[in-house]
Order: C-alpha cells, then structure tokens, then sequence
C-alpha cells in the first residue's frame, strides 16, 4: 500500500476549556467528512472522554462516552480500555 493513499487510522484532540465547543462540533465533524474513522475527545470541560466512530458524510454516526474515572473500551486496532482515573 502506498503510503500517499493511506488515512490516519486514528486521531485524537484534547479538549480545550475555552474553545471546547470547536473541538466538540466544527472540528468533529471536519474529521468525519475526512473519512479519519476515529475522533476521541478528553473534555476538560464536561470531565469526559469521548469516542466517535464510524465517520459520515457530516458526522460521526456513533458515539460513547463516559465521565472522568471510567474505561472506555477502544475499539481495533487498538483493541484495550482506555483508563480515565488519572484525567479526574
């Protein structure tokens, strides 16, 4: 496979206290158009993390999230819980 014609196969942001409802909606879904099939989000605001996959043409069509001091289950090529306890 050419590396010209490969995508990211995961990408991630850390949510800003000001800033975050760009990294929750515009920046979301700008990755979704791109076809980037993973988008995780660490909200300092809300105290979450959340997970968005499966991109579509304006968003991501699933999400999960859970609140600092959960796992969250990352799907494959991952394949591992993902332990918030140290983002609290």
């Amino acid at each position: 496979m050419s590396l010209l014609h490969s995508r990211p196969i995961h990408t991630r942001r850390h949510g800003r206290v000001q800033g975050g409802e760009r990294d929750r909606t515009l920046e979301r879904r700008c990755y979704a158009r791109a076809g980037i099939p993973l988008y995780l989000l660490c909200d300092r605001e809300l105290e979450t993390v959340t997970l968005h996959s499966e991109p579509g043409s304006n968003d991501y069509r699933t999400v999960l999230s859970v609140t600092y001091g959960k796992s969250l289950l990352l799907p494959e090529p991952f394949g591992f819980e993902l332990e918030t306890a140290d983002l609290i």
